[in-house]
């Protein structure tokens, strides 16, 4: 069963520029039914969520704080239990805050057989963090993995995106691309591109996608080979353990020292510096990104 979520977050208590890794990492579990952000919004101080909560569409939650600084932390308290009795819908809450006074209602949420998911900071305290099935670390999803303005992307960078959250060991099936790409940007229309369906679309992509299974009740497809050399920035590099990760066309790849040409370019590349590799989608992988290979320093 898919999981449909509530994300539930304490807006007093959370980055709002931090907002939009925090759906991208929901949304690789599930949809995401709505999105509730608690504050009193008359402060101030919470000026800074305006934007985001248009970008994202989501809902403000207004909470006055008429008695104590907590009060909006006590409204998203009661409408998460009203939401996990009443909305037969929902069945993961994701609550967005590194406040130990949550853990009780994760505690409950489990208990009321709903996936209790919590993303915060790691300096979280203990209670909160064992209280949920899984909590995330804001700090380990990588900026990079979220949507700028997925509606910006171009038609690859939004294709190869969508590709890398629908694809299990090596291929995508159609019908998870689909309601993947649809949840990275909801007006996208395949119509656009001059296509009777989503499937000819990815036929029509054949410089980036190969067909690995077509039948009237089933199609799969993985990425091409890209055993030419392309350019990517390096986004992170950790000199001393000898590795760090670029980002080429809105994907990510592993680089390893071991893999440069001449060794002697690790000594001197950076975060920032630009380099050449090549890549094997389906035979290179580290984890969850993409080993670059023969690496050299872009000119």
């Amino acid at each position: 069963m898919e999981k449909v979520f509530a994300v539930l977050v304490d807006g007093e208590n959370f980055k709002s520029d931090a907002f939009t890794r925090v759906l991208a990492e929901v949304e690789k579990h599930g949809s995401v039914a709505l999105k509730w952000v608690y504050a009193d919004w008359t402060n101030g101080c919470n000026k800074s969520w305006e934007d985001v909560l248009e970008l994202t569409a989501s809902r403000p939650k207004q909470q006055f704080h008429y008695t104590k600084k907590d009060d909006a932390d006590h409204a998203l308290i009661m409408d998460a239990i009203e939401l996990i009795n009443n909305n037969k819908r929902i069945n993961s809450v994701c609550l967005v805050t590194s406040d130990g006074g949550f853990a009780s209602l994760a505690q409950r949420i489990r208990e009321y057989g709903i996936y209790s998911m919590v993303i915060g900071e790691k300096k979280s305290p203990k209670r909160l963090i064992r209280a949920c099935e899984n909590f995330v670390d804001i700090n380990n999803i990588d900026r990079d993995d979220t949507v700028e303005n997925d509606k910006d992307l171009d038609l690859e960078a939004l294709l190869i995106k969508a590709y890398h959250r629908a694809e299990i060991d090596g291929e995508a099936y159609l019908g998870n691309f689909g309601t993947a790409i649809k949840r990275i940007d909801p007006s996208f229309d395949h119509r656009n591109y001059k296509v009777a369906s989503l499937k000819k679309l990815i036929k029509s992509c054949d410089d980036i996608f190969q067909i690995t299974q077509e039948a009237n009740d089933r199609f799969y497809f993985t990425l091409k080979m890209k055993t030419e050399g392309v350019e990517g920035k390096l986004v992170k590099c950790f000199k001393g353990q000898g590795f760090g990760f670029a980002n080429y066309n809105k994907t990510k790849f592993f680089v390893h020292k071991s893999e440069f040409t001449n060794p002697e370019d690790w000594k001197s590349v950076n975060t920032g510096s630009m380099i050449k590799f090549q890549f094997d989608e389906k035979n290179s992988k580290n984890g969850n990104e993409i080993r670059a290979l023969n690496i050299s320093i872009a000119n």
